[in-house]
């Protein structure tokens, strides 16, 4: 009979049914381990108290005010660390063999426990700080102070780091100091079941060229720049259609009513129609394109790799480990322009390459950017703090 590890599973969102958390990454995680060979996973819930609530809600209207517009990650401090351990159930918590955390360095950050820490991240503080524009280049710099000490906190007391990208883990061991033994890269995969998943064998000319665009946020996720793109190819000769999925809020005037873009708003995996209606345009589309301007990792290139999309974006942050040149798509230089993104996909039709990066979607999907793979790289993890139980006893 296997030895297995209870993993306590901290989370502040029902990893079992929440399907949008993280892009869908808490789901998945706890999905995936709950099938490893080595661990049992059992959730630990974290909750948002009532004063911290309060003190979450003073933060963001008094600093701004009292600053001239400086801002706090309001949860990155010792109060709301605190607040968050207490309400972790005591019981749970010593049932539990090891831990895993996702992302959010406050969770244990004041928790007293000699549990062995397993920590997920896409990126760390000092990578973010200046690359998220909205969230984190007007921080006051004593909550900077803050982020650093709580990041570096977790970095040093975790047993065993898994970053999402070869650019999150250079910075775990430059910036902080970590043992690069102490840190594996694990892509992540795709926030779709797989037997929803049905990709591509070879590219079949359509009437009109399908492109697909994913994303949120309309500014960082280059909405615009993929619009103009479809215009483009529209006005040189290929008939192309965008299908736009995720942006919450109405577009700009310009970029409304027009006859080759189809707007499917937000779409809720959590809700089954929207989760359908979802899988619908991946299935349809010939291209995945996303210019976005700042990505830490994106489960939705993996996503598109699944379905055998060719994917086409821009060259940073984490994304090299989803999107490789030349087999799954192309990365283009950060100041690359729609004109640029239009030239590259007139190439690709004009070589005939999309049966060759359909192909290499399979490829990365199988070798990477899966689950499956992921579940067999945790499940090491697991057999490692197992021998160094047995080490210690």
């Amino acid at each position: 009979m296997k030895q297995k590890i209870r993993i306590g599973f901290i989370t502040a969102t029902d990893a079992q049914t929440d399907r949008k958390a993280w892009s869908g990454l808490i789901y998945k995680f706890y999905e995936s381990i709950s099938q490893c060979q080595h661990a049992e996973v059992f959730q630990i819930r974290v909750k948002r108290t009532l004063p911290a609530r309060i003190y979450g809600i003073l933060l963001r209207i008094f600093i701004p005010l009292l600053t001239g517009g400086r801002q706090v990650i309001y949860t990155r401090n010792n109060f709301w660390a605190r607040q968050t351990a207490g309400t972790i159930d005591r019981n749970l918590l010593a049932h539990a063999d090891a831990l895993f955390v996702a992302t959010e360095t406050h969770y244990t950050y004041t928790l007293e426990t000699d549990k062995p820490i397993i920590y997920v991240s896409d990126a760390t503080f000092r990578l973010l700080h200046h690359y998220y524009p909205l969230e984190y280049s007007h921080l006051l710099q004593c909550n900077v102070r803050q982020n650093e000490r709580m990041q570096t906190a977790m970095l040093q007391r975790a047993f065993h780091l898994i970053a999402a990208s070869d650019w999150a883990k250079q910075s775990m061991v430059k910036d902080y100091g970590v043992s690069p033994e102490k840190v594996s890269v694990m892509e992540f995969g795709a926030n779709i079941d797989p037997k929803d998943i049905f990709p591509k064998k070879d590219y079949v000319v359509k009437e009109k060229l399908h492109l697909l665009f994913m994303g949120v946020e309309w500014e960082r996720k280059g909405a615009a720049i993929a619009i103009d793109t479809a215009r483009l190819l529209n006005e040189q000769g290929i008939p192309a259609i965008i299908h736009m999925a995720g942006i919450r809020h109405p577009f700009p005037v310009t970029y409304r009513n027009l006859p080759y873009v189809d707007n499917a708003g937000f779409l809720n995996k959590n809700i089954p129609e929207e989760y359908e209606r979802l899988k619908g345009l991946i299935a349809q589309s010939d291209l995945f394109l996303l210019p976005t301007k700042a990505e830490c990792a994106g489960v939705v290139f993996a996503e598109a790799s699944a379905y055998g999309l060719p994917i086409l974006t821009f060259d940073t942050g984490g994304i090299p480990n989803y999107v490789i040149n030349d087999i799954n798509g192309y990365r283009l230089p950060i100041s690359a322009t729609a004109e640029d993104f239009a030239e590259k996909i007139k190439e690709i039709l004009k070589n005939e390459k999309m049966s060759c990066l359909i192909k290499g979607c399979a490829k990365v999907y199988r070798n990477r950017t899966n689950w499956d793979m992921w579940t067999e790289r945790f499940d090491e993890i697991c057999m490692n703090i197992i021998n160094k139980k047995d080490e210690n006893n």
